[in-house]
């Protein structure tokens, strides 16, 4: 039994260019999130004294309209804690998803990359970056029951499922099968 406060559904494969740089990420233990024009520790700072104001703020700023995706980044910089459960869908592939753990309370930003993450191309949307370790990777997505199953269906970037928390649990007793669709010989 994983001890966990929230379990989340975290998808690496959005942005502009980010997908396979998202996915090399994750393979060294960091998950990562969009929203490259916001990444900055003052950013940080501002959102840890002000909350969701701070990023309502910076998209006044840079003159976007602010959208509801917005709280995607709320959830990924202020949301998600140490220890927290992070499912990963369509990593490695499609038809599998993964779990990993958040290791520390830390959120690095292009101002503050650790040393084993390359520096991110200028055209690749990736801003924020959360330190992680593997629970258990490449469970075919057939294991999910109907209810995470569902929710997998869900488009945004991420989504609090702490209410799938014992689906997500038995995730760690299926065994990795092959998700290929089987047909029979004609």
């Amino acid at each position: 039994h994983i001890m966990s406060n929230n379990y989340f559904m975290h998808r690496i494969t959005g942005g502009t260019n980010a997908h396979k740089t998202s996915q090399e990420l994750l393979k060294n233990g960091f998950l990562s999130i969009g929203w490259r024009d916001f990444s900055s520790n003052n950013f940080l700072e501002e959102v840890k004294n002000s909350g969701i104001e701070a990023i309502n703020n910076k998209y006044t700023e840079l003159e976007w309209y602010i959208s509801r995706n917005r709280w995607c980044l709320w959830r990924f910089v202020k949301q998600m804690c140490k220890g927290d459960i992070v499912l990963v869908p369509g990593y490695p592939n499609w038809g599998s998803m993964s779990l990993y753990k958040i290791m520390d309370d830390m959120v690095y930003t292009l101002d503050n990359l650790p040393e084993d993450i390359q520096p991110i191309e200028q055209d690749i949307d990736l801003g924020f970056f959360r330190k992680v370790t593997v629970i258990k990777e490449n469970i075919p997505r057939v294991n999910a029951d109907d209810k995470l199953y569902r929710r997998l269906k869900i488009q945004q970037t991420n989504s609090c499922i702490t209410d799938l928390s014992t689906e997500v649990e038995n995730l760690l007793n299926t065994n990795q099968i092959d998700s290929t669709p089987h047909t029979e010989p004609a």
